[in-house]
Protein backbone atom coordinates (compact mmCIF):
# COMPACT_ATOMS: atom_id res chain seq x y z
CA UNK A 1 0.00 0.00 0.00
CA UNK A 2 1.45 3.36 -1.05
CA UNK A 3 1.61 6.16 1.53
CA UNK A 4 1.51 9.90 0.65
CA UNK A 5 4.86 11.55 1.43
CA UNK A 6 4.00 15.21 0.58
CA UNK A 7 2.93 18.16 2.79
CA UNK A 8 -0.65 18.56 3.77
CA UNK A 9 -2.55 21.77 3.01
CA UNK A 10 -2.55 22.76 6.68
CA UNK A 11 1.21 22.36 6.90
CA UNK A 12 1.71 24.54 3.83
CA UNK A 13 -0.59 27.22 5.28
CA UNK A 14 1.40 27.21 8.52
CA UNK A 15 4.66 27.65 6.60
CA UNK A 16 3.21 30.55 4.59
CA UNK A 17 1.91 32.20 7.76
CA UNK A 18 5.33 31.91 9.42
CA UNK A 19 7.02 33.45 6.36
CA UNK A 20 4.49 36.30 6.39
CA UNK A 21 5.19 37.02 10.07
CA UNK A 22 8.94 37.03 9.48
CA UNK A 23 8.55 39.43 6.57
CA UNK A 24 6.25 41.73 8.57
CA UNK A 25 8.75 41.87 11.41
CA UNK A 26 11.91 42.01 9.34
CA UNK A 27 10.94 44.51 6.63
CA UNK A 28 10.67 47.59 8.93
CA UNK A 29 13.98 46.66 10.53
CA UNK A 30 15.59 46.39 7.10
CA UNK A 31 14.12 49.77 6.06
CA UNK A 32 15.47 51.35 9.25
CA UNK A 33 18.88 49.87 8.51
CA UNK A 34 18.86 51.27 4.96
CA UNK A 35 17.74 54.72 6.18
CA UNK A 36 20.51 54.85 8.78
CA UNK A 37 23.11 53.68 6.26
CA UNK A 38 22.12 56.52 3.92
CA UNK A 39 22.65 59.04 6.72
CA UNK A 40 26.00 57.42 7.50
CA UNK A 41 27.04 58.01 3.88
CA UNK A 42 26.22 61.72 4.17
CA UNK A 43 28.02 62.03 7.49
CA UNK A 44 31.10 60.34 6.05
CA UNK A 45 31.21 62.66 3.02
CA UNK A 46 30.84 65.75 5.24
CA UNK A 47 33.52 64.51 7.63
CA UNK A 48 35.92 64.23 4.71
CA UNK A 49 35.93 68.05 4.43
CA UNK A 50 36.57 68.79 8.10
CA UNK A 51 40.34 68.64 7.77
CA UNK A 52 40.42 71.07 4.82
CA UNK A 53 38.17 73.55 6.63
CA UNK A 54 40.18 73.32 9.86
CA UNK A 55 43.45 73.85 7.95
CA UNK A 56 41.97 76.91 6.25
CA UNK A 57 41.14 78.36 9.67
CA UNK A 58 44.60 77.57 10.99
CA UNK A 59 46.16 79.42 8.03
CA UNK A 60 43.85 82.43 7.78
CA UNK A 61 42.55 82.74 11.33
CA UNK A 62 38.95 82.61 10.11
CA UNK A 63 36.54 80.52 8.08
CA UNK A 64 35.71 81.36 4.43
CA UNK A 65 33.79 84.65 4.39
CA UNK A 66 33.91 85.97 0.83
CA UNK A 67 30.11 86.00 0.66
CA UNK A 68 30.03 83.83 -2.47
CA UNK A 69 28.85 80.31 -3.30
CA UNK A 70 32.39 79.03 -3.78
CA UNK A 71 33.29 77.92 -0.29
CA UNK A 72 34.36 74.50 -1.56
CA UNK A 73 36.95 75.92 -3.96
CA UNK A 74 38.16 78.41 -1.33
CA UNK A 75 39.28 75.57 0.97
CA UNK A 76 40.58 73.54 -1.98
CA UNK A 77 38.00 70.76 -2.34
CA UNK A 78 35.72 69.69 -5.19
CA UNK A 79 32.56 71.57 -6.12
CA UNK A 80 29.44 70.73 -4.07
CA UNK A 81 27.78 68.66 -6.82
CA UNK A 82 30.99 66.68 -7.36
CA UNK A 83 30.94 65.49 -3.75
CA UNK A 84 28.02 63.10 -3.86
CA UNK A 85 27.15 59.51 -3.26
CA UNK A 86 24.45 56.98 -3.93
CA UNK A 87 22.07 58.85 -1.63
CA UNK A 88 23.75 62.26 -1.26
CA UNK A 89 23.04 65.03 -3.78
CA UNK A 90 25.82 67.45 -2.81
CA UNK A 91 28.04 68.68 0.05
CA UNK A 92 28.47 72.45 0.37
CA UNK A 93 31.01 74.48 2.35
CA UNK A 94 29.70 77.86 3.54
CA UNK A 95 31.50 80.99 2.32
CA UNK A 96 29.80 83.53 4.58
CA UNK A 97 31.88 83.11 7.72
CA UNK A 98 29.67 80.47 9.35
CA UNK A 99 32.08 77.55 8.90
CA UNK A 100 29.39 75.04 7.95
CA UNK A 101 29.52 71.86 5.87
CA UNK A 102 26.03 70.97 4.67
CA UNK A 103 24.90 67.68 3.14
CA UNK A 104 21.72 67.50 1.05
CA UNK A 105 20.18 64.12 0.25
CA UNK A 106 18.92 62.91 -3.12
CA UNK A 107 15.21 62.70 -4.00
CA UNK A 108 15.43 58.89 -4.32
CA UNK A 109 16.75 58.46 -0.78
CA UNK A 110 14.74 57.99 2.42
CA UNK A 111 15.68 61.58 3.34
CA UNK A 112 14.60 63.49 0.24
CA UNK A 113 15.32 67.23 0.64
CA UNK A 114 16.65 66.88 4.20
CA UNK A 115 20.04 68.08 5.37
CA UNK A 116 22.88 67.18 7.70
CA UNK A 117 25.20 69.99 8.80
CA UNK A 118 28.55 70.16 10.57
CA UNK A 119 29.35 73.57 12.07
CA UNK A 120 32.99 74.36 12.74
CA UNK A 121 33.72 76.03 16.09
CA UNK A 122 37.28 77.16 16.81
CA UNK A 123 38.29 77.12 20.48
CA UNK A 124 41.85 77.51 21.80
CA UNK A 125 43.43 76.43 18.55
CA UNK A 126 41.21 73.37 18.09
CA UNK A 127 38.22 73.08 15.77
CA UNK A 128 35.19 70.99 16.71
CA UNK A 129 32.29 70.10 14.43
CA UNK A 130 28.93 69.68 16.23
CA UNK A 131 26.20 68.22 14.04
CA UNK A 132 22.62 69.36 13.37
CA UNK A 133 20.02 67.84 11.05
CA UNK A 134 16.31 67.78 10.23
CA UNK A 135 16.35 64.01 9.69
CA UNK A 136 13.96 61.99 11.85
CA UNK A 137 15.42 61.17 15.24
CA UNK A 138 15.61 57.35 14.81
CA UNK A 139 17.97 57.78 11.84
CA UNK A 140 20.22 60.59 13.12
CA UNK A 141 23.90 59.98 13.87
CA UNK A 142 24.82 59.82 17.51
CA UNK A 143 25.08 63.29 19.14
CA UNK A 144 23.55 64.94 16.07
CA UNK A 145 20.92 67.38 17.30
CA UNK A 146 17.75 68.60 15.64
CA UNK A 147 18.13 71.72 13.52
CA UNK A 148 16.27 73.74 10.91
CA UNK A 149 17.29 73.95 7.27
CA UNK A 150 16.48 77.66 7.28
CA UNK A 151 18.40 78.46 10.45
CA UNK A 152 21.21 81.01 10.21
CA UNK A 153 24.18 79.94 12.29
CA UNK A 154 26.17 82.92 13.50
CA UNK A 155 29.33 81.69 15.19
CA UNK A 156 31.74 83.64 17.32
CA UNK A 157 34.12 83.78 14.36
CA UNK A 158 31.56 85.41 12.05
CA UNK A 159 32.36 88.96 11.03
CA UNK A 160 28.68 89.89 10.62
CA UNK A 161 27.38 92.73 12.68
CA UNK A 162 23.93 91.74 13.89
CA UNK A 163 22.08 94.69 15.38
CA UNK A 164 18.68 95.02 16.94
CA UNK A 165 16.18 97.00 14.90
CA UNK A 166 15.74 100.66 15.74
CA UNK A 167 12.29 100.61 17.32
CA UNK A 168 12.35 104.41 17.67
CA UNK A 169 11.61 104.71 13.95
CA UNK A 170 7.96 104.06 13.01
CA UNK A 171 7.76 101.04 10.69
CA UNK A 172 5.29 101.04 7.76
CA UNK A 173 2.87 98.12 7.56
CA UNK A 174 4.22 95.65 4.90
CA UNK A 175 0.74 95.14 3.45
CA UNK A 176 -0.51 98.73 3.61
CA UNK A 177 2.43 101.21 3.70
CA UNK A 178 -0.04 103.93 4.62
CA UNK A 179 -0.42 102.35 8.06
CA UNK A 180 2.50 103.22 10.32
CA UNK A 181 3.11 101.48 13.62
CA UNK A 182 3.09 103.81 16.62
CA UNK A 183 6.32 104.94 18.20
CA UNK A 184 6.51 102.54 21.16
CA UNK A 185 9.57 104.30 22.56
CA UNK A 186 7.48 107.27 23.72
CA UNK A 187 6.43 106.63 27.32
CA UNK A 188 2.71 106.62 28.00
CA UNK A 189 1.93 109.32 30.57
CA UNK A 190 0.36 108.17 33.81
CA UNK A 191 -2.70 109.69 35.46
CA UNK A 192 -2.32 113.24 36.73
CA UNK A 193 -3.57 113.75 40.28
CA UNK A 194 -6.46 116.18 40.49
CA UNK A 195 -5.90 119.50 42.24
CA UNK A 196 -8.30 122.39 42.86
CA UNK A 197 -8.71 124.43 39.70
CA UNK A 198 -7.38 121.63 37.50
CA UNK A 199 -10.69 121.02 35.74
CA UNK A 200 -12.82 117.89 35.68
CA UNK A 201 -12.10 115.03 38.09
CA UNK A 202 -12.78 111.30 37.95
CA UNK A 203 -11.84 108.27 40.07
CA UNK A 204 -8.94 105.96 39.15
CA UNK A 205 -8.75 102.93 41.48
CA UNK A 206 -5.26 101.92 40.22
CA UNK A 207 -3.91 105.36 41.09
CA UNK A 208 -5.65 105.19 44.47
CA UNK A 209 -4.01 101.82 45.20
CA UNK A 210 -0.59 103.12 44.14
CA UNK A 211 0.81 106.62 43.97
CA UNK A 212 -2.42 108.19 45.21
CA UNK A 213 -2.11 106.46 48.59
CA UNK A 214 -5.86 105.99 48.80
CA UNK A 215 -6.85 109.11 46.87
CA UNK A 216 -7.92 108.11 43.38
CA UNK A 217 -9.04 111.50 42.08
CA UNK A 218 -7.21 112.33 38.84
CA UNK A 219 -7.70 114.78 36.01
CA UNK A 220 -10.25 113.54 33.47
CA UNK A 221 -13.90 113.02 32.71
CA UNK A 222 -16.17 110.44 34.29
CA UNK A 223 -17.21 107.60 32.01
CA UNK A 224 -20.91 107.98 32.59
CA UNK A 225 -22.92 110.38 30.43
CA UNK A 226 -25.57 110.91 33.06
CA UNK A 227 -26.43 114.60 33.35
CA UNK A 228 -24.96 116.42 36.33
CA UNK A 229 -22.60 113.63 37.46
CA UNK A 230 -19.42 115.39 36.30
CA UNK A 231 -20.16 118.60 38.20
CA UNK A 232 -21.05 116.52 41.25
CA UNK A 233 -17.71 114.70 41.07
CA UNK A 234 -15.89 118.02 40.75
CA UNK A 235 -17.48 118.99 44.07
CA UNK A 236 -16.65 115.66 45.71
CA UNK A 237 -12.98 115.72 44.75
CA UNK A 238 -11.84 118.54 47.09
CA UNK A 239 -13.23 116.71 50.13
CA UNK A 240 -12.78 113.11 49.02
CA UNK A 241 -12.08 111.60 52.49
CA UNK A 242 -15.66 112.39 53.47
CA UNK A 243 -16.92 110.14 50.68
CA UNK A 244 -14.24 107.49 50.77
CA UNK A 245 -16.69 104.85 52.03
CA UNK A 246 -19.27 105.42 49.29
CA UNK A 247 -17.17 105.23 46.11
CA UNK A 248 -19.50 104.45 43.20
CA UNK A 249 -19.11 103.42 39.56
CA UNK A 250 -20.42 106.80 38.47
CA UNK A 251 -17.17 108.32 39.77
CA UNK A 252 -15.00 106.23 37.44
CA UNK A 253 -12.78 107.46 34.63
CA UNK A 254 -13.44 104.06 33.02
CA UNK A 255 -16.86 102.43 33.27
CA UNK A 256 -17.13 99.62 35.80
CA UNK A 257 -13.91 100.39 37.68
CA UNK A 258 -15.53 99.73 41.05
CA UNK A 259 -16.56 96.09 41.72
Amino acid sequence: MNEDSGFTLIELMIVVAIIGILVAVGMPQYQNYVARSQVAEGFSLASGLKTALAEYHATHGKFPDNDTDKGNSVIGVEDPTSIKGKYVDKVTVDDKGNGTITVLFRPDSYHNGRFLRLTAIATDGAVSFPCTTDIEEPYRPKDCKEGSGSELIISAHSKRDIRSPDISVPVPDPIDPGIVAPDITTPIPGPIPWAPGAGNACWNPEYAAGAGDGNGWVEGNVATTQTGVQSQMNSYAPSWPLYASVIHNSWCCVAGCVP
